[in-house]
């Protein structure tokens, strides 16, 4: 799989410097904020500076916020960092963070894949599972994937395939409204 380009990263970055601008210095926000709301007869938001706000439930200073995400981040990073294992070098088998599989070139590795396919290997989990709705709900799969199937062929951009899911659309609603 390849990364995207990086021309596709720059709204996103833009976006996160941009909300944690807001949390850290919403006077800053609020200041622009503040005429919107007047003219719209709404009450104005109290500040105090670039990163206090006051509300009726209380104050938020958005820069001590800000610093203590970024000081419990750090600390966290730290540990993560300086307990790196040695199981993962030494292909451990026992090591739960490994769990001594080599994914191949085709394993698919998306976390929703195939979830809850090995707890039928569980003899009683297996008879709840058959006598439940996992027949329904693989039904549903299928009728949802015959639908998409559906949907695509009628609308593949093909004039005549359009042509009839519009005379097929006004139809059902002319039906309808004759009752």
């Amino acid at each position: 799989q390849k990364e995207v380009h990086f021309t596709y990263l720059i709204p996103q970055i833009i976006l996160a410097i941009l909300l944690v601008g807001i949390g850290a210095f919403p006077g800053l926000f609020v200041k622009v904020i503040n005429p919107v709301l007047k003219e719209f007869a709404l009450t104005p938001i109290p500040y105090s500076g670039a990163g206090v706000m006051h509300t009726f439930i209380g104050d938020f200073n958005g820069f001590f916020i800000i610093s203590a995400f970024a000081a419990i981040f750090v600390v966290i990073l730290l540990i993560v960092v300086s307990l790196h294992s040695k199981a993962v070098k030494n292909k451990d088998r026992f090591d739960l963070s490994y769990c001594g599989e080599v994914p191949g070139e085709k394993t698919p590795l998306h976390y929703g894949y195939s979830i809850g396919k090995e707890l039928h290997r569980i003899a009683f989990v297996n008879m709840i599972l058959k006598r439940s709705v996992s027949n329904f709900y693989e039904a549903l799969a299928l009728q949802t994937k015959k639908s998409s199937e559906l949907l695509s062929r009628m609308y593949c951009g093909n004039i005549h395939n359009t042509a009839i899911a519009i005379l097929m659309f006004f139809s059902i609603l002319y039906f309808i409204g004759v009752r």
